[in-house]
């Protein structure tokens, strides 16, 4: 891959740097993140407390599935000169899902299953901003059980632990399994973590986690009555604190309604209130007709509308996928978009709604439509709602798998279209779409991960997209600044380093392994630093003051 040097933040839009990157504002182009030989899939994008950007994936080119991040800035300059290898341990020949956030120390945290044991387990890794492996090189082998444990997940609590769960496939049962660790990596609960073993002839599957006040967290999972995949399949919640004890008495209830099968994604989000919305489709009535639902469950574990959910739409003779959730707003009313077909399942569009506190369907009976029933096949992989406005992502298809489009809308609180034309592109080319991924909001943008295969083969892209609908850097974005700012010239370096700086109180040279190899407090608005005593190579200069830290990379000739 093409060696390249990126500058750090918008402060430093001047300095002269060596940049072939950032945020496309083309559609039909995009940011590359990695079109290597081979195939790279299944990428994560998780945004870090200084607004950066980490994009994990899976390179298959040694001939294993390795696993892989790389570190971009908030405009889309990449920080680092190459992907870093996270992992090189033994994958089978296909992989499952896996999870990345970033904690509040802006370091990468990812867990995923592979066969370094014999057999598939989890293991969890941290990865600092400089790319060194902060739980050692291995990272942590959270089970050597002998039983298959896939597709783990984690969050990030207020308090900076890392919470992960998964299920273990049993022959009698499938058991919730979790573990909790500390910021340097210590367990914090027994050997083997917290095993939750459902009663009677039920399986735990497909765990949710969400971060909730007081270092808690809420664990959403689904209960399947038997371990077959066409086992009858419902939802449950249950909040816990950090040192592994329930804080509700029992488990919550979301629904028992049925119809819900083991393929079927169960959303989950924060309402920001210390509880959790959920939605997702079933076949309640085994009728051949699925609809959508959402309920709200609040912190204490009490449902906040109708049991086993309220349904999104009345429409008959119409089946309801896949309902993505955008949000709430302050009073209460959540907003809501799905994909929407005839019985038939041949002409298909995209819906809305609004359900508010209570219950009631504030877009009508039906909801809104949102783009209406025909011939095109659409995919929804997300929705956010921020400033008032409801923002919805979406794959549309053409003749073939080959021929996908990611683009996105926005209504105002009505469900009425702010933008015109309503429906932009993200990316505009013929290609196949996998695993589109969207990121949180920050800095008034999101980032979409994807796998394409516009070069010929699985490549990973990514893109940002402004909510004002515009792609590429936005430079009225820039928020109120908090951090020390600071520029340092020349760059690359091959003698003397001047670094001028306001509101710094310390200045710190780090090695790529996140080593400080100089240091020195700020007496001046000036700082000349020889940097003949360094080998050549790539270095980064943190510099610190009251309200926090900003890191630059430099290059030593």
């Amino acid at each position: 891959m093409k060696k390249i040097f990126f500058l750090f933040c918008m402060f430093l839009i001047s300095i002269p740097l060596i940049t072939v990157c950032q945020w496309s504002d083309d559609a039909t182009i995009n940011t590359p993140v990695c079109t290597d030989e081979g195939e790279q899939t299944l990428c994560k994008v998780a945004i870090g407390a200084n607004d950066n950007v980490f994009i994990s994936y899976f390179d298959a080119r040694s001939g294993n599935y390795n696993v892989m991040l790389h570190y971009l800035n908030r405009d889309g300059f990449f920080l680092w000169n190459e992907p870093l290898v996270v992992s090189d341990h033994n994958q089978d020949s296909w992989i499952s899902d896996y999870d990345t956030k970033a904690d509040h120390e802006g370091n990468c945290v990812t867990v995923f299953s592979d066969i370094r044991n014999g057999n598939t387990n989890p293991v969890i890794y941290k990865i600092s901003p400089t790319g060194q492996h902060l739980w050692g090189p291995d990272g942590i082998v959270v089970s050597t059980d002998p039983s298959e444990e896939y597709s783990p997940v984690l969050c990030v609590t207020t308090e900076n632990k890392v919470v992960a769960a998964f299920t273990r496939m049993t022959d009698s049962n499938y058991p919730l399994v979790m573990v909790a660790y500390d910021e340097n990596g210590n367990a914090l609960w027994q050997e083997g973590g917290l095993v939750v073993v459902p009663e009677g002839n039920f399986a735990y599957w497909v765990p949710v986690l969400v971060p909730v006040s007081g270092g808690d967290f809420i664990v959403v999972v689904s209960k399947r009555d038997g371990t077959s995949l066409y086992a009858p399949r419902y939802i449950y919640a249950m909040r816990y604190h950090i040192d592994g004890s329930p804080a509700w008495s029992q488990e919550t209830v979301i629904s028992d309604a049925g119809g819900i099968n083991s393929w079927t994604d169960i959303q989950v989000k924060a309402d920001g209130y210390d509880g959790v919305i959920v939605a997702w489709h079933d076949d309640r009535n085994s009728d051949m007709v699925s609809s959508a639902f959402v309920q709200h469950v609040d912190g204490e574990g009490n449902l906040l509308l109708a049991v086993d959910g309220v349904e999104l739409s009345l429409s008959s003779n119409h089946q309801r996928f896949y309902p993505q959730i955008a949000g709430q707003d302050e009073t209460g009313d959540i907003f809501l978009f799905w994909y929407e077909t005839d019985y038939d399942q041949i002409s298909s569009g995209l819906v809305g709604q609004a359900v508010s506190s209570i219950g009631t369907r504030l877009w009508g009976p039906n909801g809104k439509t949102i783009i209406a029933l025909g011939n095109d096949t659409y995919s929804i992989f997300g929705a956010d709602f921020q400033q008032e406005k409801c923002y919805l992502f979406y794959g549309t298809y053409g003749f073939a798998v080959n021929d996908v489009r990611i683009k996105a809308t926005c209504t105002d609180r009505g469900g009425n279209f702010i933008w015109q034309p309503p429906h932009i592109f993200i990316s505009n080319t013929n290609q196949e779409v996998i695993h589109p991924y969207l990121s949180a909001y920050a800095y008034q943008q999101w980032i979409f991960g994807f796998t394409s295969t516009r070069s010929g083969t699985y490549d990973i892209f990514a893109q940002n997209m402004n909510d004002d609908g515009t792609l590429g850097v936005n430079p009225i974005a820039i928020p109120e600044c908090s951090e020390p700012e600071f520029s340092m010239y020349p760059n690359p370096v091959s003698d003397l380093l001047t670094i001028q700086s306001h509101g710094a109180d310390l200045i710190q040279i780090c090695d790529p392994a996140g080593r400080i190899v100089w240091e020195q407090r700020v007496t001046d608005k000036e700082t000349i630093i020889d940097m003949n005593f360094l080998d050549p190579g790539i270095y980064f200069v943190k510099v610190t003051g009251e309200q926090g830290s900003v890191v630059q990379k430099v290059l030593n000739r």
